[in-house]
């Protein structure tokens, strides 16, 4: 029950919360910007030489914590520090580069760039991506490089 009423809280959050994203600046780090942010799952692809393949997240609920350094997955009650971060803007192509590293090897990219007053709407959020690069072994015990990557969307808190 107690899951419930935070889901439901964490939905009523996003929905409110969401407005503001569109203040935001693809010229300013996002950590500079706002202290916390959750994040739903969206889809999560995974590629291998001979593979790839794309399914939905279900409920991946991550909730970013910029302040403290620390990515809380709610899903499976687990916390995972902030190593890093690295932020580039790139005037000539008013592009933008922020992304945060995780302490499990990890990364996650934010995507501000899309942010402009045609792109935005009151229910959607900033787009981000979680890869991860490992091996792992097959049936024949061959090493297989395997890639997999996360999206989310997520708003201020």
């Amino acid at each position: 029950m107690k899951k419930t009423l935070n889901f439901l809280s964490l939905s009523l959050l996003i929905f409110c919360g969401s407005a503001s994203a569109a203040n935001l600046s693809k010229n300013i780090a996002l950590w500079e910007q706002v202290n916390r942010l959750s994040c739903l799952g969206q889809t999560i692809s995974r590629r291998t030489e001979s593979s790839c393949s794309n399914n939905t997240a279900g409920i991946t609920v991550w909730n970013v914590d910029f302040t403290d350094m620390l990515i809380e997955f709610y899903n499976v009650n687990t916390k995972v520090e902030l190593v890093g971060t690295s932020f580039e803007h790139y005037p000539t192509r008013d592009t933008s580069s922020h992304v945060v590293f995780l302490g499990d090897g990890r990364f996650m990219r934010f995507n501000l760039d899309n942010l402009d007053e045609f792109n935005r709407s009151v229910t959607k959020g900033i787009q981000a991506a979680v890869s991860n690069i490992y091996w792992t072994e097959n049936e024949y015990k061959n090493n297989i490089l395997v890639s997999s990557t996360t999206s989310f969307e997520c708003y201020e808190q």
